[in-house]
């Protein structure tokens, strides 16, 4: 039963990492987007 809970909670973990990961890169995207948008105007 513990077994199980940890599981759930490592991938829970996981889970966020990644979803704050994608959130972090999407940042990031928009900023190099805004840098180039900026230099070629």
């Amino acid at each position: 039963m513990l077994k199980n809970v940890n599981t759930v909670i490592k991938i829970e973990i996981m889970k966020s990492i990644k979803i704050s990961f994608s959130a972090s890169e999407i940042i990031r995207r928009l900023g190099l987007a805004k840098i180039y948008y900026w230099f070629n105007k």
